[in-house]
């Protein structure tokens, strides 16, 4: 929600800098240090070589002009998992968000709040909150409500059952409402407009955990 603007929200061959430029679930070219824990607390960075051009069989001189980095923090304080992380693409956007969670019985709530920034343009911020209660044995009833601050705010509201089938495996259905113009898929990046209607999806799906 805080990053679904321009940069943040394109996809694939609709980015006008590239597929792999923009960030998302894979950071090409990149190297990542994570600490050990220290009194419950680990901290990583993440960084990416300088990326350059080839012209014929003669490599160009490298740049930084597409450097991605990051930086987060993780760990418990009475009770609550609480984290923080920051990322900056050099020339494109930067972003930080902080949140947590809190365990309560078969009830585990969260909320985090985050602001992103395109290259030349205002912040969005948005927040999140959360919550998951165990209904009966392995299956947990879970949902989840987002708004960021737009003069036309923007809201994504989800509700869902997810059940374990281990502790490595689950599998989930989630319904996702989005208003507005914001998105209720990742796949529908592209078509994230700062107006427009509302759209809704309906998801299955099973996770692993290696």
């Amino acid at each position: 929600m805080g990053g679904g603007l321009n940069n943040a929200a394109c996809a694939g061959q609709a980015c006008t800098l590239g597929t792999f430029q923009r960030g998302g679930f894979f950071i090409p070219n990149s190297v990542q240090y994570t600490t050990p824990s220290i009194g419950g607390w680990t901290a990583s960075v993440l960084t990416t070589t300088k990326n350059g051009a080839r012209d014929g069989t003669m490599p160009a001189a490298t740049v930084d002009a597409d450097k991605y980095t990051a930086y987060n923090i993780s760990g418990s304080l009475a009770g609550a998992s609480l984290s923080a992380g920051y990322q900056k693409r050099t020339n494109t956007y930067s972003s930080w968000i902080v949140g947590g969670t809190y365990g309560i019985g078969d009830l585990t709530i969260g909320a985090n709040y985050n602001s992103h920034k395109d290259e030349g343009a205002d912040s969005v911020s948005s927040y999140l909150i959360s919550a998951a209660y165990k209904v009966a044995g392995n299956t947990s009833l879970i949902g989840g409500v987002a708004r960021n601050d737009l003069t036309d705010a923007q809201t994504l509201t989800n509700v869902g059952l997810k059940h374990d089938l281990s502790k490595a495996t689950f599998v989930y259905l989630t319904y996702v409402r989005a208003t507005n113009g914001a998105i209720s898929a990742l796949s529908e990046r592209a078509r994230y407009a700062t107006t427009g209607v509302s759209n809704n999806n309906t998801v299955v799906g099973v996770s692993h955990s290696f």
